[in-house]
């Protein structure tokens, strides 16, 4: 075996390993490791050292994969300088170096085991996400846009006044920006059944308000300090859909017919119906194909950039908008 002078620098660890073992191994992957930049000194010698042989810089050798017998390639050179060296130092030597190549070959299961273990935890929480985006898919299945419904009172600078009684121009009070001016009113009819059926919250359901309802895919103003914990926003836009929970949040679904209005503003702003706080209409692709081809041109000569542009061109939301295994965890938090 050569001392540690005679190893080659400006090498690598593979390489290197071959120098030190001989023909009988193959080193297929190894690596350096040392304190501070001693490997550096073997593997980029001439820029880290230049004219300085590294001999005495101490450095571990570890092989992650060899090809034939370590022991039998030590044995033979260990017996040849058995005339040069002494007994006891050869025995010392062998017995550091078993015990430097068992450390590696636990070191490397170790990491090999942690491997396996990130490994089967990444698969868990990919199968955990395709659910969760299963999830999100059937649940974006229902295309009705976000809006209130007929009767609902909206908070303006000169009191609540009936949603259907507002005109393009009219002010809103809203919480970010104070009065703004209505862009446009719409209005569809449904039948409250399935995906149309809107979603009914009594009285103080989420706090301080009325009774009301909303369009399944309306989205409601949530402030949590859990959502602060979660999503790093302590307001988040929630779908009244996610909210069911089958006592004061339900879903009626009684066949009758349902006048969904619809407001939409400059921009994305947070409105008052009823007393709880909600959105205005967001113009997205499925919303906007929820509605007649007429109803969607006057929206688009409205809002040309979202023509030019799709949903972005009108710009984000308010606040952040969750997806519906986000409120679940919310929720269940």
């Amino acid at each position: 075996m050569p001392t540690a002078s005679e190893l080659p620098i400006d090498t690598s660890a593979t390489a290197m390993g071959n120098v030190i073992f001989g023909n009988r191994i193959t080193f297929d992957t190894a690596n350096f490791y040392g304190a501070d930049h001693a490997p550096n000194l073997f593997s980029e010698g001439d820029s880290t050292a230049p004219g300085i042989p590294p001999s005495d810089i101490g450095i571990i050798l570890s092989a992650d994969k060899v090809t034939g017998n370590p022991n039998d390639t030590m044995e033979k050179e260990d017996g040849e300088r058995d005339h040069e060296n002494d007994d006891d130092e050869e025995d010392d030597d062998e017995d550091d170096d078993g015990d430097d190549e068992e450390d590696d070959e636990e070191d490397d299961e170790e990491e090999d085991d942690g491997d396996d273990e990130e490994d089967d935890e990444e698969d868990d929480e990919e199968e955990d996400g395709d659910d969760d985006e299963e999830d999100d898919e059937e649940d974006d299945g229902e295309t009705t846009a976000p809006c209130f419904t007929a009767g609902t009172l909206i908070e303006t600078p000169k009191g609540a006044v009936v949603i259907e009684s507002l005109q393009p121009g009219d002010l809103v009070q809203t919480l970010d920006h104070g009065p703004q001016p209505v862009r446009w009113v719409g209005t569809s009819q449904r039948m409250a059944s399935g995906a149309d059926a809107p979603i009914v919250f009594v009285k103080g359901a989420l706090g301080d308000h009325d009774a009301l309802e909303l369009s399944p895919n309306h989205r409601v103003l949530v402030a949590s300090p859990l959502a602060e914990l979660m999503f790093e926003n302590c307001e988040v836009l929630v779908l009244a859909k996610t909210l069911v929970n089958g006592t004061s949040i339900t879903r009626r679904d009684d066949g009758q017919m349902v006048t969904y209005v619809h407001l939409l503003f400059d921009q994305h702003e947070i409105i008052t119906g009823n007393g709880l706080q909600s959105e205005s209409y967001h113009p997205g692709c499925e919303t906007l194909s929820s509605f007649d081809s007429d109803t969607r041109d006057e929206i688009l000569r409205l809002f040309p950039s979202i023509a030019q542009y799709g949903p972005e061109g009108y710009g984000q939301t308010a606040r952040m908008a969750l997806k519906p295994y986000e409120v679940r965890a919310l929720l269940a938090g």
